[in-house]
């Protein structure tokens, strides 16, 4: 498993908030999200250095991709940064 996958899953883990309908979409969601960043390049990545490039990198494959930015789902990817040190991720919500 990549670090990142692992280190979300742990965070997910640490922080099961909503129903399970929602934790199952978020679980879904940020396991999509670390591999579309490997496939950008992103290599060896841990959670705490998720940088606003990252989800400028993501955004940019989802407008490519024909894709909105998930909507009003976009908490999903940053709900389990909350227990992370304050970083240019956070202001994006």
């Amino acid at each position: 498993m990549r670090n990142l996958n692992f280190e979300l899953k742990q965070l997910f883990r640490r922080n099961r908030h909503g129903s399970y309908a929602t934790q199952r979409d978020r679980e879904r969601v940020l396991n999509l999200v670390a591999g579309q960043l490997q496939e950008l390049g992103y290599r060896h990545m841990a959670a705490a250095n998720l940088k606003a490039k990252h989800v400028e990198g993501l955004v940019e494959r989802w407008q490519a991709e024909g894709l909105r930015a998930l909507g009003s789902g976009l908490s999903f990817p940053h709900f389990p940064f909350r227990p992370l040190a304050a970083g240019p991720f956070l202001s994006l919500s």
